[in-house]
């Protein structure tokens, strides 16, 4: 709206004041719930500013209180621990059991250090059974040699023997003979003989578990059994070697 429109409506209503006072009053009553509305919001304002005051007060009271009565906070100072004897002495003693034990761990542990272990032992046990078989190799070869000897003397005997005369000649033949059947056999061929006695047949793996020997070493002393004595045979069975008791 311009200027001069509301200078020709303000004139307007100089021009008719009745109705000018009419439409001032009217508006007036328009507003004036307006202003009541804004005094009851301002009336509720003040009674909670009013009611806040008062907590506040309530508030101030117990802290007024507690500065009166002036409270001194105390550090505890600490106690002094006293160690009884008895408990000083089982410290002592847990003390002394437990560097016993760590020594007794250091000693067990050097012991087992130079303890005989099962791998060394077997080691050492087989070694030594092969010694004693070669010492029994070599006992046997040296006797036989003896026996070669003695066999070769009686021979000799045997060859005297034969240019005496008959009676003489037959007896001494007999005896010579009777010499060399019972000197031939070395002791591990009378033992392997007797075994072969009591068992009437036995195969050669058999025999040579029971001697302790080889398969290889049972043959080669069976072979020159057979040339000294006819009281083993040797035969096959089962594609293995086995030798039976024939009896003297």
């Amino acid at each position: 709206m311009s200027i001069w429109e509301r200078l020709k409506r303000l004139f307007k209503r100089l021009n008719q004041p009745e109705q000018a006072l009419k439409a001032l009053k009217a508006e007036s009553e328009e507003k004036i719930p307006y202003f009541e509305e804004k005094e009851q919001k301002f009336e509720n304002r003040l009674e909670a500013l009013k009611a806040e005051d008062q907590a506040l007060k309530a508030l101030k009271a117990p802290l007024k209180a507690l500065k009166a009565e002036n409270f001194e906070i105390k550090e505890e100072k600490p106690e002094k621990i006293e160690l009884e004897k008895e408990s000083i002495s089982l410290g002592l003693a847990a003390g002394y059991f437990g560097k016993s034990l760590r020594e007794i761990e250091n000693s067990l542990t050097r012991i087992e250090t130079f303890m005989v272990n099962k791998e060394w032992f077997s080691n050492q046990f087989n070694q030594g059974i092969k010694k004693l078989e070669d010492l029994i190799i070599s006992h046997d070869q040296k006797t036989q040699e003896l026996l070669d000897k003695i066999n070769q003397r009686l021979d000799e005997l045997s060859g005297i023997a034969s240019k005496a005369p008959s009676p003489i000649r037959e007896e001494l033949v007999e005896k010579i003979e009777k010499i060399k059947k019972e000197a031939s056999l070395t002791p591990r061929m009378k033992e392997i003989l007797q075994l072969v006695k009591l068992r009437g047949e036995v195969s050669y793996e058999d025999l040579a578990k029971e001697l302790g020997i080889s398969i290889s070493a049972l043959r080669s002393i069976l072979t020159t059994m057979a040339l000294r004595t006819n009281e083993i045979e040797r035969f096959v069975k089962n594609g293995k070697g086995w030798v039976r008791y024939r009896g003297a």
